[in-house]
């Protein structure tokens, strides 16, 4: 698997999952933040699975993309479907925080990518 198909695939189902949970969260009243477990564990999942056919770096890597993903069409996908209520910022603020998301939420996912790919490095030895 290439590394591009393993971001592709898992690009896809954090966007399929951050749709589906702001659906939930909006229509049932669910807090948006408590679903970002979920995220954590497909950072996690392609971490391993770029690990497993790749590198240890490439699960970082893989892992920093999702959340990249995440943090820009995600984030604009929660937000269409009113997952992040009415957010009256200035205009002058949304690409602050948009920055902000698109620089820490990639950190975080090289984090969870580089222990997803523990186990895999773990058989190695």
């Amino acid at each position: 698997m290439t590394f591009k198909t393993i971001v592709l695939r898992f690009g896809f189902l954090v966007l399929l999952f951050n749709g589906a949970w702001a659906f939930l969260a909006v229509h049932n009243g669910y807090g948006y933040g408590a679903g970002m477990w979920a995220s954590l564990l497909v950072y996690m999942a392609a971490g391993f699975i770029a690990a497993r056919h790749l590198s240890q770096r490439d699960a970082m890597l893989a892992g920093a993309a999702i959340a990249l993903v995440e943090a820009t069409a995600g984030f604009a996908l929660a937000y269409a479907l009113g997952a992040y209520g009415t957010l009256d910022l200035p205009a002058s603020w949304w690409p602050v925080m948009l920055a902000l998301f698109a620089v820490t939420l990639p950190l975080v996912g090289a984090a969870f990518g580089a222990l997803g790919a523990l186990p895999v490095r773990a058989s190695h030895n």
